[in-house]
């Protein structure tokens, strides 16, 4: 599974993107930054999505797993994109434009001193969260610390690997929070 991050930095700061892909080995979750890249401030909201879309629609990054019935129906193999974090102050025009583009994605606020938790869109695929700061700096250093984690691409940028890294470790208590919300899996 892939998962991309990307920390928008705002009016001044650059906007960081990073490729993680997360392999299992075992039962323990391993996760490789595979690619990175550095968008300036001066980035249109418009180019910043059309890249996002590419890496969104990229085969190399979509993946074929199977997907297994309760029922005991045969299993079905669908195709998996990489799920898209985005995180900081993305801005209402580049949200717009992944919408426009069909990109599936997640922002990511993070709110000093909160309890994170999950705000659904009503008619629109993926989800607002909110998380502590301190909550993405202590899952990417435990993960560390675990040894779990591999940097093969140069200048990576630890926001956004922290963003991908967050999701994936709280993916479930993520999904139970959408479920109880009314919200389909996608």
């Amino acid at each position: 599974m892939y998962l991309v991050g990307v920390c928008c930095g705002g009016v001044r700061a650059a906007t960081q993107l990073a490729v993680v892909h997360r392999a299992r080995r075992g039962m323990a979750k391993r996760y490789e930054v595979v690619r990175t890249s550095s968008h300036p401030a001066s980035t249109h909201a418009a180019d910043l999505a059309a890249a996002l879309a590419l890496l969104y629609g990229e085969r190399g990054l979509t993946i074929r797993k199977p997907r297994f019935s309760q029922v005991g129906r045969p299993r079905k193999w669908i195709l998996a994109r990489p799920t898209v974090l985005v995180g900081g102050r993305p801005g209402t025009q580049l949200v717009e434009e992944l919408h426009r583009r069909r990109v599936v994605f997640m922002t990511v606020s993070a709110r000093p001193g909160t309890a994170w938790r999950v705000e659904t869109r009503p008619g629109r695929p993926g989800a607002d969260l909110s998380v502590a700061p301190e909550d993405l700096a202590g899952v990417l250093d435990r993960v560390r610390g675990e040894r779990r984690l591999v940097f093969t691409a140069a200048d990576v940028d630890p926001r956004a690997v922290a963003l991908a890294v967050w999701y994936e470790e709280n993916r479930r208590q993520i999904g139970r929070c959408r479920q109880a919300a009314g919200v389909r899996p996608s």
